[in-house]
């Protein structure tokens, strides 16, 4: 066994190839056909000269280059397939390779063509590239007197016929059978007389014995690895460095290692050799090779707009306006050329416009912000200017390029809308991505990184902001509409109304995520202003992940949406706050599937903030459900909530609130999903919840801050974050201050209160607070009803005057059915009021249990 080993190890020095097929691959004659040059050989697969980025800059350029295919063996085949695929679908690979293939004998050398075309909507980025090489034996490849076998994967003999020991399929011959006294003469095929000559004695000669199945199993794998590591080698020495001047790539058939054959054979004897190895021919070969291209497709603008006139056949790269043959934009300087054919009065109306390229219109934009200088940027005018009542009135198509750099000053029309597009009419925009906006304004009506200003009915499907958007201006921060996408939109009394959708906001400091304020739309029965798959991402430095303001007749749908960016009012005035909506007044309100997970701040005396809304008033109807909360809510800073958290006394509480600018007489209503709603018809609140943690002054719930009408139902609502409230507040794990009815809705959160007031009493209940309702200076009779709800949230009071009311599920309520209450309550000073279930009320109670633990602590002040 070691002498078998050891010539077996020694094999691979004798590799010899017979009936081995071969491919070299060469990447050749690239002729650059845009410029009607030859750019010459490339040096390696790679290519990382990158010869191809200067070609691939204007679609339908093309590139031809060949391969060089070579069958360096004896076997005939067929070239029937190259295959080449990108990563780049906008790159597309042709060859010359006919459909009946190309005939490769043994030696023979032919050369394949291949064209690579950029075809409309090429992106910037790298494209890796697979040319894949078939290769198909012929039925006549095989040994003459040989035939493929059925599956065509190996020759074999035909029937009647087997190898011999030389290999060779022959007739095997019919033995003659002699006598025992006789022998076979081979020569002339007879029995012939024995004869035994007389010898000295010699000894009996040791003929190894024939190798078993095991030994053949073990030769056979030996064989086969030590050829592949011949195979390894060849392939690593001709492809091992992508920096040779001849990439050059080997495919092997059959690689019969002849000298190590005959050692074998020598050894264990021809027949059983041939008997143990059964050498098959595969069929197909392949040969894949990896081409790598970084091609960027944008240039960057020089500034300027170069055309004979402003009118679409000077304009555009081609087309005709129709929403099958749009007038086509391919570069930064048509882009400036439509802004300028817009700003002289071409509106576009009812024709269609496409972008088939990404465009910069700086390069260098946030270096140069960063660095604190504008030298050197190129200065956006604004695609309409409403200024002189110049709008867009047609349809934009991104087809999902993107437009980088926007940098705008007050020298381009000083109080005129400002964005990417300043002012739109009748419009629809999108697919549109746009990347770094700089304004350097202290003027406008409205600010948008897409749009300034839309006005009549407005549609914005598909668009996504990204990277920065900063804003330079010296006048009121807070006067100017500014937000992540879009300034602000007028219906101007129409019904049509404004469709938002499949858009993304990722752009930080607009004073609202998507858009500042929608005014002037009508009622319709059909939703008119819509929201629908938006998100916003970005910080806001006032109010609402989708829209700061909302002040219309007309039906608000917000339909799957989501704010994850915080909210933080930074003016210094009362302004109401949310994750989603500040401050809203509209015919009719739905939200559904819609949720936001980012911190919602005001630190300012007298704020509305909520989870997902501010203040919210609908004359109509307003619905909420399937929507949730997830972030913080809180008038109280981070800094401050922290302070309290470790232990204060009321007087301690308030010393810190009011270092902060707040007083006892300061408002601040806090909701984890709406701080206040309110409808002239109903307000429902359904399967609807809040997880975030809430701490503020005042008022405080849950859900809702405050409610005053019995017009108002929570259906299947909870809330589980944490309230924190301070000064005098009215606080419930549901609601704060509210009439109607809160139904298979339950609180686990708790519920830590502080305060101080001295005169006038102050609720907090597990479900509810206060409950009355006022119409004027009157109040109206206790209203809110609770059925089948819980609480099993703690409730902590830290009172310095004996004015804090609390009870299990409602200080101050109507008729309470089938609820429970099992947090415990904790009282910090011995003169509170309290009750497990209801403090004050005149329903009924019935079938409803308090099993918390309360707890009194006689603690001086």
């Amino acid at each position: 066994m070691k002498k078998k080993l050891l010539l077996i190890l020694g094999m691979f020095i004798f590799i010899t190839n017979v009936n081995a097929l071969t491919f070299n691959v060469d990447i050749t004659n690239i002729e650059d056909k845009g410029n009607g040059g030859t750019i010459g050989s490339i040096e390696n697969i790679d290519l990382e000269n990158r010869t191809l980025n200067v070609l691939f800059q204007n679609i339908g350029d093309e590139v031809n280059f060949s391969i060089i295919v070579s069958n360096t063996g004896n076997r005939a085949g067929t070239l029937r397939e190259v295959n080449i695929t990108s990563t780049n679908d906008k790159i597309v690979y042709t060859t010359n390779v006919p459909t009946e293939g190309i005939s490769i004998n043994g030696n023979d050398t032919n050369e394949i063509f291949i064209k690579a075309k950029v075809i409309d909507g090429a992106t910037n980025g790298t494209s890796s590239s697979e040319i894949k090489i078939k290769y198909v034996y012929d039925e006549g490849s095989c040994p003459e007197g040989e035939i493929l076998s059925d599956d065509e994967t190996m020759c074999s003999c035909p029937e009647g016929k087997e190898r011999n020991e030389f290999g060779i399929c022959v007739t095997p011959e019919r033995p003659v059978e002699c006598a025992d006294d006789e022998i076979y003469n081979t020569e002339s095929k007879t029995c012939e007389k024995k004869v035994v000559p007389v010898e000295p004695d010699k000894p009996t000669p040791v003929i190894p014995n024939n190798p078993t199945t095991l030994d053949n199993i073990i030769l056979i794998t030996l064989l086969f690895i030590v050829s592949g590591l011949g195979i390894y080698a060849v392939m690593f020495k001709k492809l091992k460095t992508s920096k040779q001047k001849k990439i050059g790539g080997v495919v092997t058939g059959v690689i019969t290692l002849s000298a190590a054959f005959i050692a074998l054979a020598s050894v264990f004897g021809l027949d059983n050799l041939l008997g143990a190895i059964i050498n098959p021919i595969t069929k197909e070969k392949y040969l894949t090779v990896n081409v790598n291209e970084t091609i960027d497709m944008a240039v960057t603008w020089d500034g300027n707009c170069v055309t004979n006139s402003y009118s679409p056949e000077s304009v555009f790269e081609g087309g005709s306006g129709t929403e099958s043959d749009p007038y086509k934009i391919k570069t930064a300087n048509q882009l400036a050329c439509f802004a300028l054919s817009v700003n002289n009065g071409n509106s576009y109306e009812g024709q269609f416009v496409k972008q088939i390229r990404d465009i910069k219109l700086n390069d260098n934009l946030n270096d140069n912000i960063n660095n604190n200088t504008t030298d050197g940027l190129h200065e956006w005018t604004p695609i309409g200017d409403s200024q002189n009542n110049r709008s867009f009135n047609g349809t934009y198509d991104g087809d999902n390029h993107t437009v980088s750099g926007v940098y705008i000053k007050d020298d381009t029309l000083v109080y005129s809308s400002k964005g990417l597009f300043g002012y739109a009419s009748n419009a629809v925009l999108k697919n549109i991505k746009i990347s770094d906006a700089y304004f350097n304004s202290s003027r406008g009506d409205g600010i948008g990184t897409l749009l300034g200003t839309g006005v009549n009915s407005l549609v914005v499907d598909n668009v996504t902001t990204n990277g920065t958007q900063r804003l330079n201006t010296g006048y009121n921060y807070y006067s100017i509409n500014r937000a992540g996408v879009i300034g602000n939109f007028n219906g101007n009394g129409s019904s049509a109304g404004i469709r938002i959708e499949n858009t993304t906001n990722n752009v930080d400091n607009g004073l609202a995520g998507i858009i500042k304020s929608i005014s002037g739309v009508s009622w319709s029965d059909e939703p008119n202003i819509i929201f629908r798959n938006v998100t916003n991402n970005g910080y806001v430095s006032l109010t609402g992940g989708l829209s700061s303001s909302i002040g219309v007749q007309g039906n608000v749908l917000i339909d799957n949406c989501a704010n994850t960016g915080d909210v933080q009012s930074e003016a210094n005035a009362s302004i109401q706050v949310g994750g989603l909506l500040g401050d809203v007044n509209s015919g009719k309100l739905t939200i559904k599937n819609s949720h936001n997970s980012g911190d919602v701040m005001s630190y300012v005396s007298g704020n509305t903030v909520g989870g997902l809304g501010g203040k919210i008033h609908s004359t109509r109807q307003l619905l909420i459900e399937d929507s949730f909360n997830s972030g913080g809510v809180r008038t109280v800073s981070p800094a401050v909530l922290e302070q309290i958290k470790d232990g204060v006394t009321p007087d301690e509480f308030v010393a810190i609130r009011r270092a902060a600018g707040f007083t006892s007489s300061s408002i601040a209503q806090i909701g984890g999903i709406v701080a206040v709603p309110t409808s002239d018809d109903n307000v429902l609140i359904k399967n609807s919840y809040n997880l975030g943690e809430l701490s503020g002054i005042q008022v405080v719930g849950g859900i809702v801050a405050r409610h005053p009408k019995t017009n108002i139902l929570y259906d299947n609502c909870y809330n589980s974050g944490a309230i924190y409230a301070g000064l005098d507040p009215d606080a419930g794990g549901i609601v704060g201050y509210s009439n109607g009815t809160i139904k298979d809705s339950h609180n686990s959160g708790k519920i830590t209160i502080w305060a101080n007031r001295s005169s006038s009493n102050y609720m907090t209940g597990g479900l509810i607070g206060w409950s009355t309702a006022f119409l004027g200076s009157n109040p109206s009779p206790v209203n809110a009803v609770i059925e089948n709800s819980y609480n099993e949230g703690e409730i902590s009071i830290t009172a310095k005057y004996n004015k804090a009311n609390v009870a299990g599920l409602c200080a101050k309520c109507a008729s309470i059915t089938d609820s429970s209450s099992s947090g415990d309550i904790n009282l910090k000073h011995a003169t509170q009021s309290y009750d497990g279930i209801r403090l004050e009320g005149s329903g009924a109670v019935t079938n409803t249990t308090f099993t918390g633990n309360v707890v009194l602590q006689n603690l001086p002040f």
